[in-house]
């Protein structure tokens, strides 16, 4: 049986409007007050053709509204707005304020309510949360770029990034760690079927691995298999041998010990997967060796940072300095016989070798 809006509004009318906040946050008085604002002037979005409809999403410190890209539903999100700004006596920060629109948006939608919201535009999802830009105030703060100090960034932020034991440092990727978080919603959805991302796409998970093999025989259907999956993963699925327990089906996380997915796992094979992509070359088990060696020495940190420093030929001697057009010459101030590379700088020198070669007190 179909409710009409009607029939919504009436029962709406006769429940008390101080009961607990629902899922999302608003109580049965908030629907009471705005049920046309709230039913009929700004729709939302589907992302499943049987899904419910969603006009907004509420984070941490962050809310995303819904809407269709027309004149009208903006009037009534900026009308929502001003509610809002007069109630509490605080006004929206429009320099953190951004508007998105989908591919298919025509160009003067875009240009009418971008003029009308006096905020910061967007064509598309790409950039929210400012990810480039806060790669780049990251990168700033590591080489110590300020208003005083331009700074000199000697590495990219994706050497920085790099793991450990293949010569970089160790910092998180964003880009790759937000995928890893992304997949941990997809793991709720396959395991959840009672969380709102479940509930919203609406697309079904109904299907088991049973589905797949042929009853009483226990031999993988692979007509089935090969007309619902690629090559390579029909493949992988008909090699896997069928249990003789027939136990129930149970979705399990390979790349953790326990079979969970966690972010941690989920962030390297993200990684991995965007060097092999990206055809970026991983050092060998030889210098995976080296590396460990490096970071597992009983020194200070600031002594290993050095030596990483040395070892990956960023050390600011006048040859790298005059290759990133900072002085007149490379000629080592010391020796005045030779370049100052980092080879010269801790070896080569003669003076170096006289510190070196000298007495020693313990």
């Amino acid at each position: 049986m179909a409710f009409t809006s009607e029939d919504i509004e009436e029962a709406l009318a006769q429940m008390s409007p101080y009961k607990t906040p629902g899922s999302n946050g608003y109580g049965d008085g908030f629907y009471q007050k705005h049920w046309k604002l709230v039913n009929e002037e700004i729709r939302g979005v589907k992302v499943a053709r049987r899904g419910p409809r969603i006009n907004h999403l509420l984070f941490a410190d962050d809310c995303m509204i819904f809407y269709r890209s027309i004149i009208s539903e903006w009037n009534s999100v900026k009308s929502l707005l001003d509610m809002y700004e007069n109630a509490l006596g605080q006004k929206l920060n429009r320099h953190k304020t951004y508007v998105f629109f989908s591919s298919n948006t025509s160009c003067g939608s875009k240009d009418l309510i971008g003029k009308d919201a006096d905020v910061v535009a967007y064509g598309s999802f790409e950039r929210y949360l400012g990810l480039p830009s806060l790669v780049a105030m990251l990168g700033n703060f590591w080489w110590g770029k300020n208003n005083d100090r331009k700074g000199i960034h000697w590495k990219s932020w994706d050497c920085l990034a790099g793991a450990k034991n293949n010569g970089g440092l160790g910092f998180r990727r964003l880009e790759d760690f937000n995928m890893a978080l992304l997949g941990k919603h997809v793991w709720r959805f396959l395991n959840d079927p009672t969380s709102l991302v479940a509930q919203v796409s609406s697309l079904g998970i109904e299907a088991r691995v049973s589905d797949l093999i042929i009853p009483g025989l226990k031999v993988w259907n692979e007509k089935l298999i090969r007309d619902h999956f690629g090559d390579e993963e029909a493949e992988m699925i008909c090699s896997m041998p069928i249990s003789k327990r027939e136990g129930e089906d149970k979705m399990i996380w390979i790349h953790s010990n326990d079979g969970k997915f966690n972010v941690k796992s989920a962030y390297h094979m993200a990684r991995d997967i965007r060097r092999r992509e990206e055809g970026e070359g991983v050092g060998g088990v030889k210098e995976a060796a080296r590396w460990r060696k490096l970071w597992n020495l009983n020194i200070s940190g600031a002594t290993k940072h050095f030596l990483w420093r040395a070892c990956t030929n960023y050390l600011s001697t006048k040859a790298l300095l005059l290759k990133k057009k900072v002085g007149k010459d490379d000629m080592c101030p010391i020796c005045k016989s030779e370049s100052e590379a980092i080879l010269h700088a801790l070896w080569q020198c003669t003076v170096v070798n006289d510190v070196f070669e000298g007495p020693f007190i313990l």
